[in-house]
């Protein structure tokens, strides 16, 4: 395809200038799948659609309810009741008449999977639902195609996994390891993964913890333990979202021997609460200064 055709100049041409010189027109001919639309995915696709990506696929069974209003950047008055994936569609075609938007239904489908991630340049995780997430880290292994993924709390953080790095199931040890199938929904399997995600975040921004205030303890009480809705606040989501969307960009730089710097590995925290960026320094979670003290701690506030 050609990138500078005058329609798509005057629609994106004014980022030209801040990228390398080939990437707008690899962006152009560029396949992103989007797992999960919801807050953090929701964004992460209308940033990728102003980046003038050419072809995505979307995937989110759910539909856009009223407390997903101040959240999600999908969702208003005007779209309640409507699919997540739809209304995606949608707001995807109305950025870029140019694209090619398609919806596919299921997510824990590892031959489904496989066979669109064989065609994608890079896979966008966007969902809280650990099944799914592990089933599409492991047909992205197959299939040697990057994955951006964000790591639940503290937010907001990215995390990239380029062809031949662990994924996070390797690099915290999930239980899931030797899981397949029904025994990926386990609430204890569930249970474990969440806590060494949180535990993560902690041991590379310990000052988080501390800066928390008493109202926001019982409130990560609840999120270890299922209990209620999955905190949510646009700010914080919003960005996580942006992250994402850049580091898609950046692997499929990469994937085109372009350069344009990955931030997010092994992950990248905005520590919100001290006003700091942190990247830490080791990708697994048994090598990170007080991991294990971390999870015994987070163990206690669940069980407490």
């Amino acid at each position: 395809m050609n990138a500078h055709d005058s329609g798509w100049v005057r629609r994106f041409g004014r980022q030209e200038s801040l990228l390398p010189p080939k990437l707008p027109g690899v962006l152009r001919d560029s396949t992103v799948f989007l797992a999960g639309l919801g807050a953090i995915g929701g964004a992460a696709s209308l940033v990728l659609a102003r980046s003038g990506i050419g072809r995505f696929v979307l995937i989110d069974p759910d539909e856009i309810a009223l407390e997903n209003v101040a959240g999600q950047l999908f969702a208003s008055s005007a779209t309640l009741g409507l699919g997540k994936a739809e209304v995606g569609r949608r707001l995807v075609l109305d950025i870029n008449p140019d694209a090619t938007v398609s919806i596919i239904e299921k997510t824990c489908d590892l031959d489904l999977l496989c066979t669109v991630m064989s065609e994608a340049d890079v896979v966008v995780l966007g969902m809280d639902t650990l099944a799914a997430g592990v089933t599409c880290y492991r047909a992205a292994r197959i299939t040697n195609t990057p994955v951006i993924d964000f790591l639940y709390f503290p937010t907001p953080n990215v995390v990239s996994t380029y062809p031949g790095e662990p994924p996070p199931e390797r690099r915290f040890n999930y239980a899931t390891q030797r899981l397949a199938g029904e025994a990926l929904e386990q609430d204890d399997v569930i249970s474990d993964a969440l806590l060494r995600v949180v535990a993560y975040g902690f041991a590379c921004c310990p000052d988080v913890f501390h800066a928390m205030d008493g109202r926001l303890i019982p409130m990560l009480r609840r999120f270890l333990r299922f209990e209620g809705p999955v905190p949510s606040f646009a700010p914080l989501t919003v960005e996580t979202g942006a992250l994402m969307a850049r580091e898609a960009l950046s692997a499929i730089a990469h994937a085109h021997g372009i350069g344009f710097a990955r931030v997010g590995w092994p992950a990248f925290y905005v520590d919100t609460y001290n006003g700091r960026a942190v990247q830490p320094a080791s990708e697994w979670l048994s090598r990170l200064p007080g991991a294990k003290a971390w999870l015994h701690r987070l163990r206690t506030l669940r069980d407490g």
